[in-house]
């Protein structure tokens, strides 16, 4: 049986899974620099690949949930404005310190370990976030960066969304499936699996897919009546996640990921409590796009130039010589990647989105929710 959903009050457990997402995406990054491949942590941090689909599947949400609300052509210069006045000032801000770097680098200031993560060619498609569509090396400058590219290319595509969601709301979950078949095909003509698509320039492709499951949950109307339905589908899920022994990949990650969000959001429309609930999480989770974009700065400042000297030698990889003083470094590096987001939510992103709002004049448009409350934030 199922009854009509109804809105009330925040999404806890997503809001939790949002703290997890962007503190599993940065150990995913930090933990390759302590520990090598067949170590315990660096084979279970593999699994953590995972949370940059659920970043899309979360982005998704909430932009469905303005389709479903009050979209129109009209608000969809609103829209698009309040959405990059959110994450452009810190894309442009994180970018800007690896452009910084590269410049250093022509002066012949310092010779990088990884000279194509400073390609010139860059520079132009991260100022314009068209490096996920196959334009420039994406995986240069702030290497995270390619996943607001990708949603950014999202959000240009809100006014077809739209206009299927007016006609049939079966036509948007039929665009799902089609682009799961669609941008896995794509990506099998260069030689990768969809998940694996950010790698070859052309992250939009893995993406799309989950950015339109996320539409389809913020458009949802009836959930599962039985409080079980969602506790059953959400271990079968986690099961199927981790409990095969190695992380999945491909089309198959994607349809366990949404089982297992969808799992998560009924559960907070049902009001059933999950571990995601509790309040550190929830506090956290409003700094999780700080995190997402500063973390790979972290990395470099703190792993990169500041640790080698301290250790003496070109390699972190202490790992198994030393698993605590690994652990605690990798601590370490999480906790500076929230300080320097707190202190971003507060300086550069408010002001950053006060700017462009004023460059853009959007007095008459859809006004911009607080950042705390999008799922960028």
């Amino acid at each position: 049986m199922l009854i009509a959903m109804q809105a009330h009050g925040r999404l806890r457990s997503i809001d939790g899974l949002r703290a997890v997402m962007c503190i599993g995406v940065a150990l995913y990054h930090f933990v390759p620099y302590f520990f090598k491949p067949g170590d315990a942590s660096y084979e279970v941090s593999r699994y953590f690949s995972y949370f940059t689909d659920i970043f899309a599947i979360l982005a998704g949400i909430f932009s469905g949930k303005y389709i479903r609300e009050r979209w129109s052509f009209s608000a969809y210069g609103g829209f698009l404005c309040s959405r990059l006045s959110r994450i452009y000032p810190l894309h442009i801000v994180t970018g800007g310190f690896y452009i910084a770097v590269l410049i250093a680098i022509s002066a012949g200031l310092f010779s990088p370990q990884d000279q194509s993560r400073y390609d010139p060619s860059a520079i132009i498609p991260h100022l314009t976030l068209m490096h996920a569509w196959g334009i420039g090396p994406d995986m240069a400058l702030n290497y995270p960066s390619w996943m607001i590219s990708a949603i950014f290319a999202c959000y240009l595509a809100m006014p077809i969304v739209g206009k299927l969601y007016q006609t049939s709301k079966w036509l948007v979950p039929a665009v799902v499936i089609a682009a799961i078949a669609l941008c896995s095909y794509v990506s099998s003509l260069s030689g990768v699996e969809v998940t694996r698509a950010q790698f070859v320039g052309i992250g939009v492709l893995r993406v799309f897919p989950s950015f339109m499951f996320g539409i389809v949950l913020g458009n949802m109307e009836k959930i599962p009546a039985h409080r079980s339905v969602p506790i059953i589908m959400l271990l079968v899920s986690l099961v199927a996640a981790f409990g095969l022994g190695m992380p999945l990949t491909g089309a198959i990650r994607l349809i366990v990921l949404y089982v297992m969000v969808y799992s998560i959001f009924v559960a907070d429309k049902l009001s059933i409590r999950t571990p995601l609930n509790i309040g550190l999480l929830q506090y956290l989770s409003r700094y999780s796009f700080g995190v997402y974009l500063w973390h790979g700065v972290v990395a470099t400042v703190l792993f990169r130039v500041l640790l080698k000297p301290v250790l003496g030698n070109d390699s972190l990889v202490i790992g198994s010589q030393a698993p605590v003083y690994a652990i605690m470094l990798l601590f370490l590096g999480l906790v500076l990647s929230f300080g320097i987001a707190f202190v971003s939510l507060k300086t550069v992103e408010r002001w950053g989105s006060r700017a462009f709002d004023a460059l853009f004049d959007r007095r008459a448009a859809l006004s911009r929710p607080e950042p705390r409350i999008t799922p960028l934030s």
